[in-house]
């Protein structure tokens, strides 16, 4: 028989999932929006998204869940989850207008879809972990859900402007979109950057006070992670973020999987978010 420990690890599960997918479904998004408000909130909710799946993986090692299949969730959540969304999202993808301003318009509905299915998720957790007198996991699900409301909320106002700049663009014939402040061309310029001021910039950051680190490094607790707790982890950095791990890691530790890891990935997001445009 399931327990009550078992029912709601399992939604905890699920919601980790959720949000571990959400963080790589921004970063694509962010990656082909021009700079505006509209990236600006994407840009905020995926940081909040990320500090989500954290606390989520923190109560579920509270509540026993062991760290080596917490890992395996976390790490293959994008690959399970993430490729699942990818495939259910094709067809649509092959009607979508080729335009920059269709193309954002018909991610802010994806996004506005997504969260009405994790605050539906949240609605859930909460009852349940309600129902078997689980009040801490309760709280952070009415506190999570309230993040997406607002998140959901901000979305929805943008989308009449959004829907407006379709008509002037394809309609009217006046495209607004500029690829050259897309996110992944940021990300690019980023990394650029990062590449010509190192050493020095690995000086400067290894130098910072642990809160400033938290600001930089998109990753929280990093200086207390393995190697094996650390990849995983990855995985959810855009190319800029990444290249801030880079640039900390070679001024410190040095690790080595890291450092090929974090190479590699760094490569490819930005390959994506250009292929992406």
């Amino acid at each position: 028989m399931t327990t009550s420990a078992d029912k709601v690890l399992q939604y905890l599960e699920e919601i980790h999932a959720l949000e571990t997918s959400l963080v790589s479904t921004l970063s694509a998004h962010i990656a082909m929006t021009p700079r505006s408000v509209y990236r600006d909130l994407l840009e905020r909710h995926r940081y909040e998204t990320r500090a989500q799946v954290q606390r989520i993986e923190r109560r579920l090692a509270e509540l026993g869940q062991r760290s080596s299949l917490l890992h395996v969730v976390y790490g293959t959540a994008q690959d399970v989850v993430g490729q699942g969304v990818a495939l259910a999202m094709a067809p649509l993808s092959l009607i979508r207008g080729t335009g920059g301003e269709e193309k954002l318009l018909k991610n802010a509905k994806d996004e506005a879809a997504s969260e009405a299915l994790e605050i539906a998720s949240y609605d859930a957790l909460a009852a349940v972990a309600e129902a078997v007198g689980d009040e801490k996991t309760a709280v952070l699900a009415r506190e999570h859900r309230t993040q997406e409301e607002v998140f959901l909320e901000e979305l929805r106002a943008l989308i009449p402007g959004l829907a407006e700049a379709v008509i002037e663009a394809e309609v009217e014939g006046h495209p607004q979109y500029d690829i050259a402040t897309t996110g992944a061309v940021d990300a690019a310029r980023a990394v650029a950057g990062k590449a010509k001021e190192d050493p020095g910039t690995t000086e400067t950051v290894t130098g910072r006070e642990g809160a400033e680190l938290d600001d930089e490094i998109a990753i929280d607790e990093y200086d207390t992670l393995t190697v094996e707790q650390l990849l995983p982890k990855l995985k959810t950095l855009s190319a800029g973020e990444l290249a801030a791990v880079d640039g900390y890691e070679r001024g410190g530790k040095a690790r080595k999987r890291v450092l090929d890891r974090t190479a590699a990935l760094r490569t490819k997001a930005v390959e994506a978010e250009l292929a992406g445009l």
